[in-house]
């Protein structure tokens, strides 16, 4: 049911990513237990696929940290429903219908990470989403004469996705796809900038390197946080997370 495959991220250096290929099939209680995975209250109710992918991720996670830190420990889910990395490492979890991804490093090198893997939208669904999605910057630059419409709407979707991911823990914001923005894409690097102030450290005009790749038939973006001593982080785990 699950494939574990592991990489690296081209052009990261200090960083595991373990991928996963799995199958929507109804997981239960024991099946997480010999798996070594702690069972959260909140997917009781779960429907199948959401029990396998949350599974998924979990072992691409516990793989990862194995391999990076010879221990392989299983990120439980905390009260904000993101992983609870051990001392020492940071990391990101994603998923999409089919496939589930693991990145994690030592917190040494990161303060953060944000990895979102997405399959491409047909261009009909993009057109739809592309008000919801993107700015008015973002229309006129990467769409006016797109002719992948659907890739370059995922990519600019997965790259605010995995912004998010990195900088709510650090500044335990909230933000929405209209306070960022992609102003440079190519070759795999894009760059993103805040619209909105999230803290003194990351205010409004912020410019933020990414990473993006394909990965198969999925598209996968990186946002990668280097680890700055002089900045505090502030994790609020009370809030509800959407983004786990």
């Amino acid at each position: 049911m699950f494939t574990l495959t592991k990489s690296h991220w081209p052009c990261l250096a200090g960083t595991t990513l373990v991928t996963s290929r799995f199958h929507p099939v109804a997981l239960t209680e024991a099946d997480f237990a010999r798996q070594g995975i702690p069972f959260p209250p909140a997917l009781q109710q779960a429907l199948p696929k959401r029990r396998a992918e949350f599974m998924a991720g979990r072992l691409c996670a516990g793989e990862a940290l194995w391999r990076l830190g010879g221990q392989r420990q299983i990120p439980a889910m905390g009260p904000a429903r993101a992983p609870c990395w051990p001392p020492g490492f940071t990391g990101s979890i994603s998923h999409s219908d089919t496939h589930a991804a693991a990145l994690v490093a030592r917190s040494q090198d990161y303060d953060a990470l944000g990895l979102d893997i997405e399959p491409c939208l047909t261009d009909e669904k993009a057109a739809a989403l592309i008000p919801a999605l993107l700015t008015a910057n973002e229309r006129a630059r990467l769409t006016s004469s797109s002719s992948r419409l659907g890739y370059t709407v995922t990519l600019v979707f997965s790259l605010k996705e995995s912004l998010y991911k990195a900088l709510y823990p650090l500044t335990g914001r909230h933000f929405y796809f209209e306070d960022a923005e992609v102003t440079a894409l190519g070759n795999g690097r894009a760059r993103l900038r805040l619209l909105t102030h999230l803290n003194k450290h990351w205010p409004a005009g912020t410019q933020v390197n990414a990473l993006y790749c394909r990965h198969g038939e999925q598209l996968m973006t990186l946002v990668a946080i280097a680890a700055d001593k002089d900045k505090r982080s502030v994790r609020h785990k009370d809030q509800n997370d959407p983004h786990s």
